[in-house]
């Protein structure tokens, strides 16, 4: 065979390819526009119109005049003349108040609580530390209580240093007590003991202890 041989019986398979193909995509076409004319109508239907229903209302019965109403029965007004009445005493403030003042108190009472009671310091002072003292101290003082509250007889019974005796008289001699009462009378209490103490520091705060 002839390579021209060859080449007709190439071209004549290639023409009969070529048009079996054309004819198939006719065919295709075709069917694909009778498809699509053959697709029903679409229509939308927004919404339904719905005539108007009148409602069925029956008659009505007239309504009823007032005057027919009965109205209910008034209930039975007490009998106030049966109840007994109130017997039990009543205060009543007017004019005639009663008298709620109270009579003045029993001093012989009184006086059986306050008698013999000792006599209690109203008024204590400190003394005054001596320019003279060197360190801190102590005295011990006894006087009397007169009926007026004031003190008498000072002395000082003992001093860790006679340096504060005079500061620890003067210093009692301003003490105010209330007295001693005694059967209802105010009378005078002796031996009366006090002890007035003085505290010295150095220049660094420290207390100087007394000997």
């Amino acid at each position: 065979m002839t390579l021209l041989t060859r080449l007709t019986f190439s071209a004549l398979g290639a023409s009969v390819i070529t048009i079996g193909l054309g004819l198939s995509m006719v065919e295709l076409i075709r069917v694909e526009f009778e498809a699509e004319a053959k697709q029903p109508e679409l229509v939308l239907d927004i919404g339904t119109v719905l005539e108007p229903i009148e409602p069925d209302i029956g008659p009505r019965e007239p309504p009823k005049p007032l005057d027919d109403v009965v109205p209910p029965p008034a209930p039975p007004e007490p009998d106030y003349a049966a109840k007994e009445k109130v017997t039990e005493p009543v205060a009543h403030v007017g004019k005639n108040k009663p008298d709620l003042t109270l009579p003045p108190p029993d001093r012989s009472i009184l006086d059986i609580f306050e008698s013999d009671v000792d006599a209690v310091p109203t008024i204590r002072t400190a003394g005054i530390m001596p320019d003279r003292a060197e360190r801190s101290g102590h005295c011990k003082m006894v006087f009397d209580v007169s009926p007026d509250g004031g003190t008498a007889n000072i002395r000082a019974q003992y001093c860790s240093d006679r340096i504060f005796e005079r500061a620890s008289v003067n210093a009692t001699a301003k003490f105010k007590y209330r007295p001693k009462r005694v059967d209802g009378q105010y009378v005078t209490m002796t031996g009366v003991e006090t002890t007035i103490r003085y505290v010295l520091k150095d220049d660094r705060g420290r207390i100087i202890p007394e000997i």
